[in-house]
């Protein structure tokens, strides 16, 4: 039986990277950081394909924005985007962060239908579109 994720809801984008670099400036103890997305390559079938490219299209300005602050900060953040059977996107950091968040991902299917979800050791940080 798997732990319940912590969940912090965030209203958009904005709040999340200010979130984001709260986070790792507080809790990340390096110079450097990676990160690992996978970009959605499906939709569910209420959106159609110019909406998928419009969620694809936010994701990675977001994952650019956030980099950016992060650098401002001191912080050397880049990412390395993956393709994902899935109509969400996932941003993880650590090794093998991608594929226990995936697994987790699984186990948590309900959660955040429409939003973008952020999963760093079993905490889901989840904000909707905006």
């Amino acid at each position: 039986m798997s732990t319940p994720l912590s969940v912090v809801e965030l209203g958009n984008a904005r709040d999340a990277v200010a979130h984001l670099c709260n986070h790792f400036r507080d809790d990340i103890h390096s110079s450097e950081l990676r990160l690992h997305c996978t970009i959605p390559t499906w939709t569910e079938s209420t959106l159609d394909l110019h909406d998928l490219h419009t969620r694809q299209t936010a994701f990675v300005a977001f994952v650019r924005e956030l980099c950016t602050e992060l650098k401002g900060t001191g912080i050397a953040a880049s990412y390395a985007l993956l393709p994902a059977h899935s109509s969400r996107a996932v941003l993880c950091w650590g090794s093998g962060a991608l594929w226990q968040s995936l697994r987790i991902l699984e186990e948590q299917e309900a959660l955040a239908r429409d939003g973008i979800l952020f999963i760093k050791e079993r905490k889901l940080l989840v904000f909707g579109p905006g």
